[in-house]
């Protein structure tokens, strides 16, 4: 082992002892630290601690395994051009998992950043602990958004972006979870009027628990059942128009790293997909296969203002995280309840075409 490798393992051994939140600095290289496990597997994704996880063969399309380097899906912020860590996933291949090198302070400066943070670390304890304070916090490097950058300066890269998470970022009612499928009420037709946009048509008044589906048609029932064609929830409904990128958005981001599309003309994105193919950027309109439903489903929930509420609670307290019955429960503003009513009756399988 060389003296530069035994430097990096103590100053990662110390990272992850003494600021364990750093780890998901090195999202991006989780392709080939765990190459070995990912023998045999044509794809792997990151995602976050933050999230329930929906019915995501449901929303996968084969297209995105075949046609793109990495997908990354949104809540509706398509502006924002950033690889979410939520969900992006990457092709295995040898040219996807070493992008991640292309960001300074993951390659070539990595060993450089690493004893940076230890340094200003133990120069900062020390002197909070002389002064009574909590331990300090070292600087933490976004992979949304120097990775993003490197991915899309990366000639030949091929990348799609799509809405298909929910987020209780501006949520009224309830999130939930039925049978394993995610479901929220959709946004008020007066709001989305002031806002310049056209609700869909609904098939009725919101509901989300079985009884939403009872009426489907059979193009309806296939669409909630799983097949090997991977044929998704959504399916194009335009051409590719082109969009022009910039860098005047995320101002959390540091300025080098932003990458934005100009999404002023034609709404705001988010019933579209965003394609970077050879170095430019492309929107494409899609439609739901299933348009009419009483519910908005996704294949993730996103905590975003709750979960600033439930970490002021205790595991129990008023039925707040007990253990749900199978995969329905419901999660709201207050905590996360069970809702047994909902469960899949013992046995009940969706269908695998």
């Amino acid at each position: 082992m060389s003296a530069d490798t035994q430097r990096l393992v103590r100053y990662f051994e110390y990272s992850f002892k003494q600021y364990t939140y750093i780890v998901t600095e090195y999202k991006p290289t989780l392709g080939a630290v765990f190459a070995p496990y990912l023998q045999g597997y044509s794809h792997w994704s990151y995602t976050d601690l933050d999230v329930v996880a929906g019915d995501i063969p449901l929303f996968l399309e084969r297209d995105e395994l075949t046609n793109f380097d990495i997908v990354s899906w949104s809540f509706g912020d398509h502006e924002r051009l950033y690889l979410r860590g939520q969900f992006s996933m990457h092709a295995n291949s040898t040219f996807v998992n070493s992008l991640f090198a292309k960001s300074e302070h993951l390659g070539a400066g990595l060993l450089k950043e690493l004893a940076f943070k230890a340094t200003v670390h133990k120069q900062m304890s020390a002197t909070a602990l002389k002064e009574g304070k909590p331990p300090p916090r070292v600087r933490f490097i976004s992979a949304e958004g120097c990775y993003s950058s490197a991915v899309y300066s990366t000639p030949g890269i091929r990348v799609k972006i799509t809405n298909k998470i929910l987020t209780d970022f501006g949520l009224e009612g309830d999130l939930e979870v039925v049978g394993g499928s995610v479901r929220q009420c959709p946004i008020l037709p007066a709001l989305l009027h002031a806002a310049g946009l056209t609700p869909r048509a609904r098939r009725g008044a919101c509901v989300l628990g079985p009884e939403a589906d009872e009426g489907d048609d059979a193009s309806a029932i296939a669409d909630r059942g799983h097949s090997l064609l991977l044929s998704g929830t959504y399916v194009p409904a335009g051409p590719l128009l082109p969009v022009a990128m910039h860098a005047d958005c995320s101002r959390w981001v540091d300025a080098r790293w932003r990458v934005c599309a100009n999404l002023t003309n034609g709404g705001d994105g988010s019933d579209d997909d965003l394609l970077f193919l050879n170095g430019l950027l492309y929107r494409r309109a899609r439609r739901l296969v299933t348009p009419d439903r009483r519910y908005d489903s996704g294949a993730f929930f996103h905590f975003q203002t709750w979960k600033s509420v439930y970490k002021r609670r205790e595991l129990g307290q008023d039925a707040h995280m007990q253990r749900p019955n199978g995969s329905s429960f419901v999660c709201g503003s207050q905590g996360i309840y069970p809702k047994s009513e909902w469960a899949l009756p013992t046995g009940l399988k969706l269908p695998l075409s």
